[in-house]
């Protein structure tokens, strides 16, 4: 992983061509958008979508958008087909047909008509929650939209489903971006849910209640982690790796101990990622660099699993290194946690979702960074939280806030 300096050098590097995008000619760009298409081999997701984002009239971009809908266009993330479905939409007539005749493909353009308020968006949202349709994704686009009664409804629709391993919990998920809108009710239905007798409900209101920067969420992991099942815990561990706090150390080292798997991901085992968390929290990135890693020999999947003898090594390594560390406070690479680290989080890019909204609940403030889109659109975002770091208020080192003002670690 590039250090924050570095990588912000290769982002801004990146938008210069961008920027030369805009000066192609339009003939030229339908060209090699075709090509592409045709082409055996995969284009740049962002300069495919940037390509396209440089035309602006739905007639020339018909076609493409088919060929995406049916799968057989450019090499695309499915986020980017959201951006460039919402930004270049078929006319509001076709899209009820469209719907139908990409049935799994749905997500795609359903989310991206809900990406924008419009009178048809409303309309397809109380279908889809009639429908229990919903998911993340959608609830990600209803959560772009000025008017918060989209989510609302959504979660009144849910409130009293029992989460099902696999699916998304939906009200869970509308309540967080409810409460990061300042919305103290759904706040408080979250801090409420860490002790649902439902371990699943549990972890996923844990989860949300780090992505919020609170202290409650430690409570939530150490209850979690009280559970027998694997998937809560996996969630737990995730929880504790976004709120860096020193309190959760004895959990992590506890799940470091713990080979088991989730439900869901066969590929690394929790007490891995367990690792990977302690390592985040309690070592530079330096130092972390300069571990011998050692993994388990599979000729199958080649996954990187540790081995027993290195991860048994990193334990009594992070449970000696904790020591010296306040369990009152938040930690960062071996340090306490700041503004600015967060911010060199959301650069960096592997906990770019979550430090923006630790960044977001922390300060109160929104600069307009989306984690959906590409680091180039985020650069003007990027720049403001970089500006903004040079304060460190309202936390001091280490310590705790919540829009805008400090709180005490209880």
């Amino acid at each position: 992983m590039l250090p924050p300096s570095a990588r912000l050098q290769t982002i801004h590097e990146f938008n210069v061509l961008v920027e030369n995008f805009a000066k192609l000619d339009r003939r030229r760009i339908l060209y090699l958008l075709r090509r592409a298409s045709r082409s055996s081999e995969s284009i740049r997701a962002d300069t495919a979508v940037r390509l396209l984002y440089a035309l602006n009239e739905f007639g020339e971009l018909e076609e493409l958008s088919q060929l995406v809908l049916s799968g057989t266009a450019l090499t695309i993330r499915y986020t980017d087909e959201i951006k460039l479905l919402s930004k270049f939409p078929p006319p509001e007539s076709k899209i009820e047909g469209l719907i139908k005749a990409y049935k799994l493909e749905r997500g795609t353009l359903v989310s991206a008509v809900l990406r924008n308020e419009t009178h048809f968006s409303w309309e397809l949202l109380k279908r889809l929650i009639d429908d229990e349709l919903i998911t993340v994704q959608e609830i990600t686009e209803v959560a772009r939209w000025k008017n918060k009664d989209g989510l609302r409804q959504i979660v009144e629709a849910y409130r009293d489903v029992t989460p099902i391993p696999g699916y998304t919990d939906v009200v869970v998920k509308a309540s967080f971006h409810l409460a990061l809108d300042g919305d103290e009710n759904n706040l408080n239905f979250l801090k409420q849910s860490i002790y649902s007798e439902s371990p699943l409900r549990a972890a996923n209101a844990t989860r949300e209640l780090a992505r919020l920067a609170l202290p409650d969420a430690i409570r939530g992991v150490k209850r979690v982690l009280l559970q027998p099942d694997t998937n809560a815990l996996e969630t737990a561990v995730s929880a504790a790796g976004v709120l860096k706090s020193a309190a959760l150390i004895p959990e992590l080292l506890y799940a470091a101990t713990q080979k088991v798997y989730s439900e869901f991901d066969s590929s690394v085992p929790i007490c891995d990622n367990a690792i990977r968390v302690l390592r985040h929290i309690l070592e530079s990135w330096e130092a972390g660099q300069g571990q011998q890693e050692e993994y388990e020999e599979d000729r199958v999947n080649y996954y990187l699993i540790f081995t027993d003898r290195f991860r048994n090594r990193m334990i009594e390594h992070y449970r000696s290194l904790s020591k010296g560390f306040d369990s009152k406070l938040r930690y960062c690479e071996g340090r306490p946690l700041t503004i600015k680290m967060l911010v060199d989080d959301l650069i960096c890019g592997s906990y770019e979702s979550d430090a923006n909204d630790n960044l977001r609940a922390i300060t109160g403030e929104d600069y307009g960074f989306d984690p959906n889109e590409d680091a180039v659109t985020n650069l003007p975002a990027i720049e403001r939280w970089i500006e903004r770091a040079k304060d460190p208020a309202p936390i001091m080192d280490g310590g705790w806030a919540f829009m805008g003002e400090a709180i005490q670690y209880p």
